[in-house]
């Protein structure tokens, strides 16, 4: 309810992502006519979301290939 507040319903939904839960009726064109006893978790807007530059780490290895650096790490010889 939080998120939705006294909004209008067309601001709500456009352009949103959201999952729902609970019994949803459509009429024609998937049209929904009604909801009972539904749950929505609103997903952030995708502009939001990290993209893969902003957490990628080129140097996590320290400069050892993936194989080796899983080697050290099992064997409990990473520095």
């Amino acid at each position: 309810m939080q998120e939705v507040g006294d909004r209008q319903i067309n601001e709500i939904w456009r352009n949103r992502r959201v999952m729902v839960h609970g019994r949803i009726s459509f009429r024609g064109r998937g049209r929904i006519s009604q909801m009972e006893d539904a749950e929505f978790r609103f997903f952030r807007d995708r502009i939001d979301i990290p993209q893969i530059d902003s957490i990628l780490d080129k140097d996590f290895t320290e400069g050892l290939a993936s194989e080796e650096y899983l080697e050290r790490l099992r064997n409990g010889h990473l520095s």
